[in-house]
């Protein structure tokens, strides 16, 4: 467990950059990395997230991947689960079958894929259109 009061005396800071165990919970930390089968983040700032069972609270996370996710007034840029609850949280990817409560998020699955074949697309109209070019210029 790692715990630190607000004034910063005991526990976890940026010093103890990776966390392994069963259960893990950190509060008013800034972490690397910290996983395990079931993992409890509140009021923190940690790079990745991992486990089965993941409870984030008013935290900052940049990849958070686990069989069951739940994100609280939390931010994530990708969130990875097969249940995901959100409730008053935003993350930028969400890929997840099952998503409950209230999320911001700006790409899910489907956004994701159509983006992908827009690009994809828009870029098979450039290089044609490329070669058309080419030609009408050889030709002159």
């Amino acid at each position: 467990m790692f715990d630190q009061s607000p004034d910063g005396q005991n526990g976890a800071s940026h010093e103890e950059p990776e966390v392994e165990e069963e259960e893990q919970e950190a509060k008013f930390a800034v972490l690397r990395s910290v996983s395990g089968d079931e993992v409890e983040v509140e009021q923190s700032i940690i790079q990745q997230v991992a486990g089965h069972d993941i409870e984030i609270e008013q935290s900052m996370v940049g990849l958070t991947s686990g069989e069951n996710v739940a994100l609280e007034q939390s931010a994530s840029v990708l969130t990875v689960g097969r249940n995901v609850t959100v409730e008053g949280g935003a993350t930028v990817f969400l890929l997840a079958p099952t998503v409950r409560g209230t999320v911001r998020t700006l790409f899910d699955v489907r956004s994701a894929l159509a983006l992908a074949v827009g690009y994809v697309a828009a870029r098979q109209v450039v290089r044609l259109l490329g070669r058309l070019f080419e030609q009408d210029e050889e030709e002159r």
